[in-house]
């Protein structure tokens, strides 16, 4: 599917499982983040089918670490609506990440679904792009 210029990707979950982390996908972070680093995370997403009580989709996201014991923060569980949304949340950093060693997971085992994700997003916030006033 095409959303906004940018492919998005399907996501299935045959089985549910009581581990949300037995099935997703992982977007690699690049840069380095420090812990006290306040952040927004932000993803398009919609729901294609979902065998949950109302239908909407379920997505468990963190920044964790990309290898084992995958420490992380911003735990949160999205409920996924049918339309296409971009869903934020901000948080701050509670450890830091050095370049190239963080992720951000998508967890989908929570339910039997279908889910798109188009883009994410991991901004720094309060940091300026330009110096204004000089």
């Amino acid at each position: 599917t095409n959303v906004y210029g940018r492919v998005a990707t399907l996501l299935t979950v045959g089985t549910a499982s009581s581990n949300a982390y037995d099935a997703g996908a992982a977007v690699p972070l690049p840069g380095a983040i420090a812990a006290g680093d306040r952040l927004r995370i932000a993803i398009l997403a919609r729901t294609v089918s979902a065998s949950t009580s109302d239908g909407q989709g379920k997505l468990a996201i963190r920044v964790q670490q990309k290898d084992a014991p995958y420490d992380g923060f911003a735990d949160n569980i999205l409920i996924v609506g049918p339309n296409w949304r971009l869903y934020q949340i901000g948080t701050t950093a509670s450890l830091a990440l050095a370049p190239g060693q963080g992720q951000l997971a998508l967890h989908t085992a929570g339910a039997v679904q279908a889910l798109e994700i188009g883009p994410v997003y991991l901004l720094r916030e309060g940091t300026p792009s330009v110096e204004l006033g000089k």
